[in-house]
């Protein structure tokens, strides 16, 4: 009885040990959620098409769940995307200033694809980036990355990446 517990046990580590998070956030600031805010789409890093958008439009919904009052900025594939993030940001804090918006939530999508092999186990990377357009600086940066069976999907994963980085 004690041996099959013990295997048991063993297992159950290694299932766990197959699903990992990491996470690197600088020190959260004070926000104030009441300030009207804007998300912009992700710059995409990946291979995936719209990873970017996606993305953002899971931090939109997030963001919303923990109180925040976000709109969105250049969220249409049809307004093109600029290969340069830095002048692609600029642009949009620019816009954000002359609407009157407080906050920019920018980020980078660093991974978003299944994993090669017999389950296809989703992996996702996500930087977020939330932007005083006063000042034009970042006030909070934070970056994680998770891996997942494959009964998982890229969206779940990235929207329990985004809960963790969205204070």
């Amino acid at each position: 009885m004690l041996k099959i517990s013990i295997i048991t046990l063993l297992i159950s580590i290694g299932f766990l040990g197959c699903s990992s998070m990491q996470i690197n956030t600088s020190k959260p600031s004070t926000i104030d959620k009441e300030a009207p805010c804007a998300i912009i789409p992700f710059y995409n890093y990946t291979q995936t098409p719209l990873a970017g958008f996606r993305a953002a439009s899971l931090a939109n919904a997030v963001a919303s769940q923990k109180g925040y009052h976000c709109t969105t900025l250049g969220m249409s594939p049809k307004e093109g995307i600029l290969d340069d993030n830095v002048q692609k940001r600029a642009i949009m804090i620019e816009k954000a200033q002359k609407e009157g918006i407080h906050y920019l939530i920018a980020g980078d999508v660093t991974e978003w694809r299944y994993k090669t092999g017999i389950d296809g186990e989703p992996a996702v990377g996500l930087v977020i980036e939330i932007i005083d357009t006063e000042t034009s600086k970042t006030i909070y940066r934070g970056a994680a990355s998770q891996s997942a069976w494959g009964h998982k999907s890229l969206s779940v994963l990235a929207q329990s990446i985004l809960e963790e980085l969205v204070h």
